[in-house]
């Protein structure tokens, strides 16, 4: 299950995070503050996946793949990550069960960055800034109920 969903700039600005927990109240404040560390500290392993990878001939990896799996465990969750040729960096923290569903994941991650770029499309939305559109986070939102069910 998706608990967190987050788009992060190239400048590691966040962009977009979302939330999705049972807690209330100041749980859910703890929750959101918690699940927005896991982010912040996963972004480490995002810059040592894309830079650290080399191919058999010593030479950098130009792989086309943006999907970059799974990044680290923390606590009870996975993080899972996805990089554009931008460097837009896309987060997901999972809770950490057996079945994570890691086609329907790279699924997610390619919609939710079309649900991006079709947001950025639009002349009047700020670029390198948080997303504000409620558009947006209904699409966002409604992608991340379909994986979670």
């Amino acid at each position: 299950m998706i608990v967190c969903i987050a788009i992060i700039g190239r400048q590691n600005e966040p962009l977009f995070l979302r939330t999705y927990t049972d807690a209330e109240g100041e749980e859910e404040e703890d929750a959101n503050l918690r699940l927005h560390n896991i982010v912040h500290s996963s972004l480490d392993v995002v810059g040592e996946r894309k830079v650290g990878r080399k191919g058999a001939s010593g030479a950098a990896d130009v792989s086309t793949d943006m999907f970059l799996g799974h990044l680290c465990p923390i606590d009870e969750y996975r993080v899972y990550g996805y990089m554009t040729s931008t460097r837009l960096k896309l987060l997901a923290v999972l809770e950490d069960v057996n079945d994570i569903r890691e086609p329907e994941l790279k699924r997610v991650f390619s919609t939710v960055h079309n649900f991006y770029v079709n947001y950025l499309r639009n002349p009047f939305s700020p670029l390198a800034k948080p997303v504000d559109s409620a558009k947006f986070r209904l699409s966002v939102d409604r992608q991340i109920n379909d994986y979670n069910s």
